[in-house]
């Protein structure tokens, strides 16, 4: 138990560390008045900033996600919307990020169909694959969204990119809270 919150504590620590030091050298280089800026830069480096922003959000409510997880506190809020919707809205609030790291992100549907989901445990997942398959895939890469009614009551969501891909020895630990690869 104590390995596991060390272990954990060491986690929150390298997740939090990253996305804090990009928002505060792009809020630093915004703020420095002896440093001039074209218009370009600034919007990039204030989306930097407020996608790295979206980051902690994201930690943040994984952190608390995974505490009510353990105590068995988790609640489903699902609401009916339509797929094209969905990745509709996925495009809108990821592609300023992609774009911005010089990866294109691509949406595919083959059925627009109505699905339940829950927008928060949705929105997880996408902030989860889409922020790895960012971080992995090169610039000039591409991440493509794509879904596909899998059955009469279901529908299968795919996230691929052109990353290095996840080593076969790491599969079957992408589940576990917390598990890093190489």
């Amino acid at each position: 138990s104590e390995r596991q919150l060390k272990e954990l504590v060491a986690n929150i620590s390298h997740d939090l560390k990253t996305p804090l030091t990009v928002v505060g050298l792009n809020l630093e280089r915004l703020t420095d008045p002896a440093t001039p800026h074209s218009e370009t830069e600034t919007r990039r480096m204030a989306s930097v900033a407020y996608h790295k922003t979206l980051d902690l959000q994201r930690l943040t409510r994984n952190l608390f996600e995974a505490v009510r997880m353990e105590e068995g506190r988790v609640s489903y809020r699902p609401v009916w919307v339509r797929l094209s919707a969905l990745l509709g809205d996925v495009y809108k609030r990821y592609a300023d990020y992609t774009d911005s790291e010089g990866v294109l992100l691509a949406g595919l549907y083959k059925d627009d169909c109505e699905v339940q989901v829950d927008p928060e445990k949705s929105w997880s997942f996408f902030d989860n694959t889409i922020n790895n398959a960012r971080r992995y895939t090169p610039e000039d890469g591409r991440i493509t969204v794509e879904a596909k009614r899998a059955g009469p009551d279901s529908v299968e969501i795919m996230v691929r990119d052109t990353g290095c891909g996840i080593a076969p020895e790491h599969l079957e630990r992408l589940v576990e809270r917390f598990y890093r690869g190489d």
